[in-house]
């Protein structure tokens, strides 16, 4: 899931989605390594992933009819429905990526103003 200059088509820009789809693509990679570096078990890790994955693939292919505020809040809530805020080092995993999602949809909203 790395980003790749060339995935990236000439004019991702000219959509509030394909700039989402821009930010998230360079994200990623930080969302993944705070996955694999947390103390969770394998099995989290991989429920994580899964759902960072199928909210990439969503933003890739609805960026024309997407609302980057609207989508960024279904992997938060269900990550926070899998993590447990009692254990810290979910709820510390779940902190992290929540608030990697939301940079880059905050990102978009600094490209528009």
């Amino acid at each position: 899931m790395k980003s790749n200059p060339e995935e990236f088509p000439n004019n991702i820009l000219d959509t509030e989605g394909g700039m989402f789809q821009m930010e998230i693509m360079t994200i990623m990679p930080e969302a993944l390594q705070l996955i694999e570096i947390s103390q969770v078990n394998e099995e989290i890790k991989e429920k994580c992933k899964l759902i960072l994955d199928d909210f990439v693939k969503v933003v890739k292919f609805e960026k024309d009819k997407i609302d980057p505020y609207i989508l960024s809040k279904g992997p938060v809530i269900k990550l926070l429905d899998l993590l447990d805020e009692k254990d810290d080092e979910q709820k510390q995993l779940f902190e992290s990526l929540r608030d990697v999602i939301l940079k880059a949809r905050d990102s978009v909203k600094g490209w528009k103003s």
